[in-house]
């Protein structure tokens, strides 16, 4: 976190001011001092703009800034000029000021019979601290009248329903769009309906719990033209993921460059390949977990279907121990480089048998033999037992060989590193394997 600059300011007399002055012909008993002109209780000095702009830049942009963002807009309307826009950008919203927001954001109903200058201002809504606050229909006001600009929402868990899908339509500027926390089943055929109208929409994660696909077999699907990272869970099942993977009018957008697949109950690791396949020349990033109907050794070909693959997240359930030991498919095929960065291995709840799961020393082993160049983050859970018994020993020695290697890139600059600065290169974190909870 950038630390904060304190300053002090000393009080002075100018030059010019109106104090009498003892001379040296003067009397040698003190006058009494002049008493300070009065002023009004809602006096405040004036400022220049560039000023209490830099004034601003040293309030750190969390959620514990609002309470200070708020006392700063009382102080005078030259204060609340400069810091309005960022009090409501982004607003941490919970349950204590939901209602006050929700008044101020939409003061009426009917927005042509009153409206708030304050709505065009917040770019970020943030509801997912909400849970039974607030109604549907408040959550379609909200972005009924927030939709100017508005960039990033993120959906309540139990406000959301049918009826936020047209507001949600409307959203033009809409880049983030995370409904991952939705309880209410909603019917795919409608959320796809309304996405399609969301032309600047980046990022995008499907709803978790459930997604109604009653009535919905549809030859394409009209995904956001610009989309380029994709979170499918929950009620995605087997058919629709298929059908991204082979069907020409059903396939994902070319800019997509990051998927994650998690809790999908219905989905197989071979109607997941098929996906993953399809995407071989476009993914950079991808994030498999906690997917019921995978096994011991369904994702072992997971970085020879990928690669351009950058970042790869998946449960160690889902590995074996060849997965790391990647061989040419025939003879005649080199050995292939691969320019995985960063790999993060969690554990599901269904770990392989002893004699089949992987080790650190089967990463380590790979990389010794240069098809990893370029791994300089290896994160482990620590759920995963890669630092007890045996596999101790084992991660010690991966730790040195991630970290050597990643010595070696920071001096070549070569790689990873060869269109960053020497200044880009030495802000980058020091490689090496990490242990996380979780």
């Amino acid at each position: 976190m950038p630390r904060t600059a304190a300053r002090r300011y000393r009080h002075f007399e100018p030059a010019n001011s109106s104090t009498p002055k003892l001379s040296k012909s003067s009397s040698a008993e003190p006058h009494a001092s002049a008493e300070p002109p009065h002023l009004p209780a809602n006096y405040a000095p004036h400022l220049p703009t560039e000023i209490l702009l830099h004034i601003l830049s040293f309030i750190p942009p969390r959620r514990t800034s609002q309470t200070t963002l708020a006392s700063f807009c009382l102080v005078s309307r030259a204060w609340y000029a400069a810091a309005i826009t960022r009090l409501y950008e982004k607003p941490s919203i919970h349950g204590k000021n939901f209602d006050p927001f929700v008044r101020t954001v939409c003061p009426s109903i009917n927005a042509h019979v009153r409206k708030s200058e304050l709505a065009e201002l917040v770019k970020v809504l943030d509801l997912s601290s909400l849970v039974h606050h607030g109604s549907k229909s408040v959550t379609a006001r909200l972005l009924g009248r927030t939709k100017a600009n508005l960039h990033t929402f993120v959906a309540p868990q139990a406000s959301f329903g049918l009826n936020c899908l047209a507001a949600l339509s409307k959203c033009q500027q809409l880049r983030v769009l995370d409904l991952g926390l939705i309880s209410e089943s909603i019917g795919l055929q409608d959320l796809i309906h309304a996405l399609a109208k969301l032309g600047t929409l980046t990022t995008l994660a499907f709803p978790r719990c459930s997604l109604s696909r009653s009535g919905f077999y549809p030859r394409s699907i009209s995904w956001p033209p610009r989309l380029a990272s994709l979170t499918l869970s929950g009620g995605v099942d087997n058919e629709i993921v298929y059908r991204m993977a082979t069907l020409d009018g059903c396939k994902l957008p070319p800019s997509l460059t990051k998927l994650s697949l998690t809790h999908c109950t219905a989905v197989m690791a071979s109607t997941a390949l098929e996906l993953i396949r399809s995407l071989r020349d476009q993914l950079v990033t991808l994030h498999i977990t906690d997917m019921p109907r995978f096994g011991v050794g369904d994702m072992n070909t997971v970085l020879y279907d990928l690669p351009k693959l950058l970042h790869l997240t998946v449960s160690l359930d889902y590995l074996d121990c060849g997965a790391f030991r990647i061989t040419p498919v025939s003879a005649l095929e080199v050995p292939r480089i691969y320019p995985l960065q960063s790999l993060r291995l969690v554990l599901s709840g269904n770990p392989a048998p002893p004699e089949y799961e992987c080790s650190p020393a089967d990463l380590e082993i790979n990389i010794n033999r240069g098809f990893f160049p370029f791994l300089h983050d290896v994160s482990v859970a620590k759920s995963c037992g890669w630092n007890k018994g045996s596999h101790a020993d084992e991660l010690l020695g991966l730790a040195e060989v991630v970290e050597e290697q990643d010595a070696k890139n920071r001096k070549a600059r070569r790689g990873l590193y060869a269109s960053l600065s020497d200044e880009e290169v030495a802000r980058i974190p020091p490689g090496g394997v990490w242990e996380i909870e979780g």
